[in-house]
């Protein structure tokens, strides 16, 4: 076996050199070191997994909390399927009444999500209700859903990243 070479500190990640990583790439797990999460782990939901946990499973649950990752791979899903439904409205309008079934029904999910998104930044569901503030609302929105959630438990529930963070 080819000696091991490590750079880095306590706190900082550990590269690991040697004939198969030569610049010190992957950290000892195998893992490169400045990664935002890998899927697997559970820092991170995927695009389906993020839908499935919304749609099938959480479908009416306003209680608990949501990782960023669930509320935007959901908020990416609903545009696709708006922007799809509309492109099928321009070639038959009477798909516009997919458009409106489908907006109907996906407006409880949105909401359940949001607010435990709300949750997980430890702030009450009511929170949604800024959004109906013209720009400042929808700035405060962007803002409140890009922060980081609270680590460990709060008054919501528990950490839906319990044990990941670093």
């Amino acid at each position: 076996m080819l000696s091991v070479v490590t750079e880095g500190d306590s706190v900082g990640p550990t590269r690991v050199k040697d004939a198969t990583n030569p610049r010190g790439m992957f950290d000892r797990a195998g893992r490169a070191p400045f990664r935002f999460a890998d899927r697997n782990e559970g820092l991170i939901m995927g695009f389906m997994d993020a839908v499935k946990s919304v749609i099938l499973k959480r479908f009416l649950d306003f209680q608990g909390r949501s990782p960023r990752s669930e509320y935007w791979w959901f908020f990416v899903f609903t545009i696709v399927l708006y922007l799809v439904t509309m492109a099928a409205m321009a070639i038959l309008p009477i798909l516009g009444i997919i458009f409106a079934i489908g907006f109907v029904v996906l407006i409880i999910p949105s909401l359940a999500v949001a607010i435990r998104r709300f949750h997980d930044i430890d702030k009450s569901g009511w929170w949604i209700l800024v959004g109906f503030i013209p720009l400042v609302g929808f700035i405060l929105m962007i803002y409140f859903f890009t922060q980081k959630g609270t680590e460990g438990d709060n008054r919501f529930g528990p950490d839906p990243l319990a044990g990941m963070h670093a």
